[in-house]
């Protein structure tokens, strides 16, 4: 009974994300979805968006070609840069500023590779949601180059920065990056792959700027 209750309270969103609801994160944009979605930056037919209508939750969405990688950095006020990786799996990775450059000694570990909606499933991505402060899709459910993404405003908190690096089918060593300006490092092949490096140099004050 106890195990059944857990399981509805995460199916309706009640519980301590009670504002997100999670069998929503499919992969899938709707026509009802697209119309709260903005556009924040766009690379040819690539474009990423935004729904801020929820002020504990921001939903990012990617429409795109095909994608084996949606890499998103975000940048916050500490000037720390998250890097937040969607492929067959989900991985994070932290950057600190040290003088001119960023630097880390993290590795990607890379878990929710589970790509079905039923209900331990959605338990599995909210309990992601609530140690990481993030969940997205991965690229193996919905619908090819639909990504959608989910940020706990209350874990990236104030001021955000943002850019991403999309990695596409139709060529992996071609590295699409959002916004089209030079970004820094967040389009780096390497890190959009899934291997960084240890030190790179981000831009963040070209990147999108979302307010608190």
């Amino acid at each position: 009974m106890k195990s059944i209750l857990i399981s509805l309270l995460v199916l309706t969103g009640i519980g301590c994300n009670a504002q997100i609801n999670l069998s929503q994160l499919d992969g899938f944009i709707t026509s009802k979805e697209l119309t709260k979605l903005e556009i924040l930056g766009e690379n040819g037919i690539n474009q990423l968006l935004i729904d801020d209508t929820d002020k504990n939750y921001l939903r990012l969405s990617v429409k795109s070609e095909e994608l084996y990688v949606a890499s998103l950095c975000i940048c916050n006020e500490k000037n720390e840069v998250s890097v937040l990786h969607a492929s067959a799996a989900l991985g994070q990775i932290l950057y600190k500023k040290s003088e001119s450059s960023w630097t880390t000694n993290q590795k990607f570990d890379w878990q929710m590779r589970e790509e079905g909606m039923e209900a331990g499933i959605l338990e599995k991505r909210k309990r992601y949601l609530d140690n990481f402060g993030w969940v997205a899709n991965t690229m193996g459910m919905g619908q090819a180059g639909e990504t959608e993404f989910i940020i706990d405003r209350n874990k990236f908190k104030g001021e955000l920065k943002l850019a991403i690096g999309l990695m596409t089918a139709r060529d992996p060593n071609d590295i699409i990056g959002i916004p089209i300006s030079d970004g820094g490092d967040c389009a780096d092949h390497m890190l959009v792959s899934g291997d960084p490096k240890s030190s790179y140099y981000f831009d963040p004050s070209s990147w999108i700027v979302i307010m608190d």
